[in-house]
């Protein structure tokens, strides 16, 4: 196969915000950890693909196989698909208490939330 370039586990990005090794970076649908620290327009490498322990918030909790979003206005990982983007899925559980972060496995790409169904009135 001779169009073949590379496995795309790590790609080459403009950071579009300052980012330090080992956040989330969100560029357009491709979603990644960052490899090293990046001023906002530098070139960085992002892991798409792969488990990573991600920063929670302290107040969440995941079981195995739950969805991990990524705000990007807030710039952090979140259950609350409101304004995120699916990231990846939770391999481990975390409860109160537990360790500050949660072990995710990467989608590689964002997916937009779908939106929330309008609410049923009543008479």
């Amino acid at each position: 196969m001779n169009n073949f370039v590379h496995d795309g586990n790590i790609i080459e990005v403009s950071a579009p915000y300052e980012v330090m090794s080992g956040d989330g970076l969100l560029r357009g649908a491709l979603f990644g950890i960052a490899m090293s620290w990046a001023r906002e327009g530098e070139a960085v490498d992002i892991s798409t693909a792969g488990v990573f322990d991600l920063k929670r918030q302290p107040d969440e909790h995941w079981e195995v196989g739950d969805p991990i979003y990524w705000n990007d206005s807030r710039k952090c990982f979140t259950r609350d698909a409101a304004g995120a983007v699916l990231v990846g899925l939770a391999v481990s559980p975390t409860s109160r208490g537990d360790r500050p972060w949660v072990r995710g496995k990467l989608l590689g790409l964002a997916v937009m939330a779908p939106p929330l169904p309008p609410p049923v009135l009543s008479r």
